[in-house]
């Protein structure tokens, strides 16, 4: 019997969630926010990620820590849209290690 949409949506965020947490369970904190050069996106000390409604020219280099929040909000709207729910605003969805990382 073929899987139905939420087994395989279900199926495919374990298998995301798993790899994410393989690949950074060895970072620290300052890993999440290290900026490899001066044009950065990143998590501000208020939790607010770095945003522009239009994409910039040239595009920031993302942190850690903005790649983690975005990869969040991507799947937050993502199973928002699978529930038939009014998908969440950006500014909506907190990063996740806000509360240990920026403190």
């Amino acid at each position: 019997m073929p899987a139905s949409r939420s087994e395989l949506s279900r199926w495919q965020f374990e298998l995301t969630w798993s790899l994410f947490e393989y690949h950074l369970a060895d970072l620290t904190p300052e890993d999440f926010f290290w900026e490899p050069t001066s044009h950065c996106w990143t998590i501000r000390p208020d939790s607010t990620p770095d945003w522009a409604d239009t994409e910039p020219d040239p595009v920031p280099v993302p942190t850690i820590a903005w790649l983690t929040w975005h990869i969040g909000w991507w799947w937050s709207v993502a199973l928002d849209h699978a529930n038939g729910r009014t998908p969440r605003e950006r500014t909506e969805i907190t990063w996740p290690g806000a509360e240990t990382a920026i403190a």
